[in-house]
């Protein structure tokens, strides 16, 4: 029983559409960053869940970093530099991925 749910959840993580994503997804972040692709950097998209009343904070944010937590630091600068100084505040769920070359 215990090989047969770890066996469910081996192949659940392996075919989630979360735990992968495609080339385009990095050079997407990329371009929105201005940055180029770099080998072994993280990559985050996060959304940001800022009250209806704040316009000026946009709903998604992006962030490149050498580690995973210096790639949501970036993704919190990005809310500032593209809204206003109190959107970093509402950064919420990121999806950060380390880049590696095939």
């Amino acid at each position: 029983m215990i090989r047969l749910s770890f066996f469910i959840i081996l192949l659940f993580v392996w075919i989630s559409p979360i735990s992968s994503v495609s080339y385009r997804w990095f050079k997407q972040v990329a371009e929105r960053t201005n940055t180029s692709l770099v080998v072994d950097a993280y990559y985050a998209k996060c959304l940001v869940d800022a009250p209806d009343y704040l316009n000026s904070c946009g709903t998604v944010t992006y962030g490149v970093g050498l580690t995973p937590r210096s790639a949501k630091d970036f993704a919190r600068f990005y809310a500032v530099a593209t809204g206003e100084p109190h959107c970093n505040g509402y950064i919420g769920q990121c999806l950060i991925r380390q880049y590696c070359s095939k």
